[in-house]
């Protein structure tokens, strides 16, 4: 995973990717397909732009990935956005209601 931040940090050129964070990776049980999941900044229009810039990207990253690891095998690369951030920041909103309207009826 920070191999694969490495070569995106250096070698692409494409500006939809300039916000993008890996946050998991999960490699196949036959070690043949990487699922990379990523979280980006912005809008929910700039997560589809930035799974489609990752998409036509993931040659690039695969071939780099050859170069900088001594593997038989190089992995296909999968990109799944990760949800958890978002996730988490509904129970958080969610958390904040209950508490007010608890701290209301207190009142």
């Amino acid at each position: 995973m920070h191999a694969l931040a490495e070569i995106l940090e250096a070698g692409a050129h494409d500006p939809r990717l300039a916000l993008v964070t890996f946050t998991a990776a999960r490699m196949s049980d036959d070690l043949r397909t990487l699922r990379v999941f990523y979280t980006c900044m912005g809008e929910p229009a700039a997560v589809a732009e930035t799974k489609a810039a990752l998409a036509k990207a993931a040659g690039y990253l695969r071939s780099a990935l050859a170069e900088r690891l001594a593997l038989r095998y190089v992995p296909t690369l999968s990109f799944e956005y990760d949800e958890t951030m978002a996730t988490a920041e509904r129970i958080e909103n969610l958390l904040r209601s209950v508490k007010e309207a608890d701290d209301e009826s207190e009142g």
